[in-house]
């Protein structure tokens, strides 16, 4: 979502479908965007990748549902996120790759509630944390 200084808002990707689209992070080069959302009201949260010149959306196959807070590899070949097998479970980091070519591999074991920004601060693969708005 884009707003003008009047507060005006509009929407710069038409995700239709998606319910309470969070998380989004550009790629380290800017061409994609990385976000969790939810299929339907009340489910369990997936990740997509927006490929920003195709103006294609891609949900990134071989992710649970459960996963949220996305955050790209420095090289943008990787997203980094939380998930966890079912909602009573703790949360686990886990790294893969944007293409969903090779499946998640698991990061930490048991970790009781991963706070928003333990992702952006995990140090495996020098992941760096890149907000939407402001790209690169």
């Amino acid at each position: 979502m884009w707003c003008d200084l009047a507060g005006v808002g509009q929407p710069l990707i038409d995700l239709p479908g998606l319910v309470n689209v969070e998380d989004a992070k550009f790629s380290p080069d800017g061409s994609r965007v990385a976000f969790s959302s939810f299929p339907r009201p009340g489910g369990r949260g997936v990740i997509s990748v927006h490929d920003i010149a195709a103006a294609t959306t891609t949900r990134v196959a071989g992710i649970p549902e459960g996963a949220r807070v996305p955050v790209w590899t420095l090289d943008g070949k990787a997203l980094v996120f939380a998930s966890s097998a079912r909602p009573t479970d703790p949360e686990n980091l886990f790294m893969m790759p944007a293409d969903g070519s090779t499946p998640p591999e698991r990061l930490t074991a048991r970790v009781p509630s991963v706070p928003a920004d333990l992702v952006e601060r995990w140090p495996h693969a020098g992941v760096r944390g890149t907000h939407v708005g402001h790209p690169g």
